[in-house]
This record gives structure tokens, C-alpha cells and sequence, in this order.
């Protein structure tokens, strides 16, 4: 007599409900391995071997589930104490812990991208404290947070973009702009090429401090003052 033991493969389902066993974290998982072409409600549902309804009763659309992807990204950001640092420091701290973050997750850049302002509360209230501290209003303040986050983004999408087609060093570069036929004047290029034969951090430190910059001399030369 044999006895035969009950193997599911997928989350078994329950009247009126989700599947039992399927869970945020596991969707979120499964969403994680999922090229950005194919990331859609329907194909993560044929991934997890449950029905599309099933999702929505953890997520209400493809939007929610994203957004969650970036807070699940960013939730391993750390920064310390505000001390007595500068507040330019306080700044380049976040900015930096939130690139390394996105950086670990480099699979997952093209769906959380959009999202990042959005999940990256500490880390936006660290750097509007600083630039509180440097004497920015507030509408000036907001911008130049936006401005860090869209650069943070772009880094990491940059370095991604480099490491995942073997492109350090300008000979590398050239090989691939000759096979891929990209223009000569492209400004794609242009920044490319700087990414891969300078130092990440050198370029993302420079572009930083240009925005904070630019931020605290708008401040001073605001008359309402």
C-alpha cells in the first residue's frame, strides 16, 4: 500500500478570497524577477500560478505594485544621526546611501525608477532637513530634493546600463557605439562616455554638488529674502 504525499506547486485557493499562502511579500518577490517588458498584472499571475483577481486583493493595479517594489527597495536604506555634520554631508550621505540601495537592486531599477520619490521617505526628510539648515525655502527645497532623486536614479540606471554590457574604458565605448551605429552627437553618448572613463562617484559627487549649488545660490539671490 502505497501513501501518497499532496504536492502544491501554487498557493492552493479559497472561496470568495486569494490564494491561501500567496502573500505581499511573495508577489513582490516574484515581481522583483520579471524583465520591465514583461512586468504586467496577467504574466505575474501566470508566474505565481494564480488567477490576475488574485493580485488585486493585495495590490489595486500595476501602479500600487510598483510603488511597493520601490519601498521595498528602499526600506534597507540606513543613515546615522544627524550630528554636528554640515549640511552638505547630510545630503551627500542620503544621496549616497539611497545610490548604493538602488545599485544592489539593479534588476529591479526599470520598475521601481519611477517611483523613487514617492518610497524614499527618510531619506527625503534627511535632505530637507539639511537643506532647511542651509537657509532653503521651501519651493526651492522641493526642487532641489526632485533634482537629487532623478540623479540618483539616472546613476544607477548609467551604471547598470555599463556593467551589464562590459563598457569600461573608452576603447569598450567606441566598439559598442561602432556596432550599435549610435550618433556621433548623440548627448546619450556624450554622457555615457563620461560615466564609463571617469570615476562613478567623482561624476556623481561633481553633479551633486552642483545641484546643492545651484539650490543655495537661488536662495541668496532671492530678494523676497
Amino acid at each position: 500500500m502505497s501513501t501518497r504525499v499532496p504536492h502544491h506547486r501554487h498557493p492552493r485557493r479559497r472561496p470568495g478570497g486569494p490564494p491561501v499562502g500567496l502573500t505581499r511579500e511573495a508577489i513582490l518577490h516574484a515581481a522583483d524577477g520579471l524583465d520591465v517588458n514583461e512586468l504586467s498584472m496577467p504574466a505575474l499571475a501566470a508566474s505565481l500560478g494564480v488567477t490576475t483577481a488574485a493580485l488585486y486583493h493585495h495590490f489595486p493595479g500595476k501602479g500600487a505594485l510598483v510603488g511597493a517594489l520601490a519601498e521595498r527597495a528602499l526600506r534597507d536604506v540606513r543613515l546615522r544621526a544627524v550630528g554636528r555634520r554640515s549640511w552638505r554631508d547630510l545630503v551627500a550621505e542620503a544621496a549616497h546611501a539611497m545610490l548604493d540601495v538602488l545599485l544592489a537592486r539593479r534588476a529591479s531599477l526599470p520598475h521601481i525608477g519611477a517611483s523613487v520619490g514617492a518610497a524614499a521617505e527618510p531619506v527625503a526628510e534627511r535632505i530637507l532637513l539639511a537643506l532647511e539648515l542651509a537657509g532653503c525655502g521651501e519651493e526651492r527645497a522641493v526642487a532641489a530634493l526632485e533634482q537629487i532623486f532623478a540623479w540618483c536614479v539616472y546613476s544607477a540606471l548609467q551604471t547598470a546600463y555599463l556593467a551589464e554590457h562590459g563598457l569600461a574604458g573608452r576603447k569598450a565605448l567606441g566598439a559598442y557605439w561602432d556596432a550599435t551605429g549610435a550618433a556621433a552627437d548623440s548627448r546619450t553618448r556624450v554622457l555615457v562616455e563620461r560615466y564609463a572613463t571617469r570615476g562613478r562617484r567623482e561624476i556623481f559627487d561633481a553633479t551633486l554638488a552642483a545641484i546643492l549649488d545651484g539650490a543655495s545660490r537661488a536662495e541668496e539671490a532671492d530678494p523676497q529674502r
